[in-house]
């Protein structure tokens, strides 16, 4: 075992949050960026769908409460919570895969 010491070291270690920038906006700033986002790349004709995503990405509950959103996107983002590893796609897995081993590479 650890000593006391390192194993509360270990556990604040474990336990750090990531912070997510998106927070720090209200809805409505949001949205505004998301607007500007759009007609800066071109993707006007993916506007909504992409309001709706950073929603998403700002609370990953707004769906519930969000009825922007059909139940068909509410199905697939409850059973994305649920996947496991295993359950992703081959392609994802193999792109994880690589990328942890070019990460233990690049650290030898």
């Amino acid at each position: 075992m650890f000593p006391q010491s390192l194993a509360g070291a270990r556990l604040t270690f474990l336990s750090v949050d990531i912070d997510n920038p998106l927070i720090r906006l209200s809805p409505a700033e949001l949205v505004v960026d998301v607007e500007r986002f759009a007609k800066q790349y071109q993707l006007e004709a993916y506007l909504d769908l992409l309001v709706r995503g950073a929603k998403v990405a700002r609370d990953s509950k707004a769906y519930k409460s969000g009825d922007c959103f059909t139940n068909e996107e509410k199905d697939a983002l409850e059973r994305e919570k649920k996947l496991s590893f295993r359950k992703q796609t081959k392609e994802l897995r193999t792109t994880i895969f690589t990328c942890a081993i070019a990460a233990i590479l690049q650290y030898v």
